[in-house]
């Protein structure tokens, strides 16, 4: 089953390696909008106008932003890289310290102090389930939240990704 409004999805790369990154259609979304925004504020302000030329320089980079988790299991490390493709910031943790693949019908009631997402108010909703990896000290970083009914595809994410990484999915 396939939604067409789960923003991230789970790929296995030819390698072996497994990644949660945006779909495409999202950055199609951007682009689109950007367009019309540039349409309706060039008829209204005009072509030439200095917040025209912010705009035409800011929100290209919407279509090239990046937003993935990759799980290199090959050389043993789980990435996180956001940002522009070509000036992204990245970080990364051995996959020895990742000791689970959490999935959650209810994200923001299963979410502790330890997850970083907590400190950002209206980044998870009431109803919204989510994809979390739990580290070996304790704490826990969310990959990503969606709306409550597409719980099955994130459960379906989890496991696949918690096979492929040899890591036990609980759900929380």
């Amino acid at each position: 089953m396939k939604s067409l409004f789960l923003l991230y999805k789970l790929i296995r790369r030819k390698n072996g390696n497994m990644e949660i990154t945006l779909v495409n259609k999202v950055r199609i979304v951007y682009l689109v909008l950007s367009v019309i925004l540039l349409v309706v504020l060039g008829r209204s302000l005009g072509a030439g106008h200095p917040l025209m030329l912010g705009f035409y320089v800011i929100l290209p980079f919407m279509v090239i932003s990046e937003d993935r988790w990759v799980f290199n299991l090959e050389k043993g490390y789980m990435q996180r890289r956001f940002g522009l493709v070509f000036i992204s910031k990245s970080w990364q943790v051995p996959l020895d310290e990742v000791s689970a693949i959490e999935y959650s019908a209810d994200l923001a009631a299963a979410m502790d102090s330890n997850d970083p997402l907590v400190y950002l108010p209206g980044a998870v909703g009431k109803k919204n389930c989510g994809l979390r990896v739990r580290l070996a000290d304790g704490k826990s970083l969310t990959m990503y939240a969606a709306a409550g009914k597409h719980f099955e595809l994130v459960k379906q994410q989890a496991l696949s990704l918690a096979n492929a990484a040899n890591r036990p999915a609980q759900e929380i």
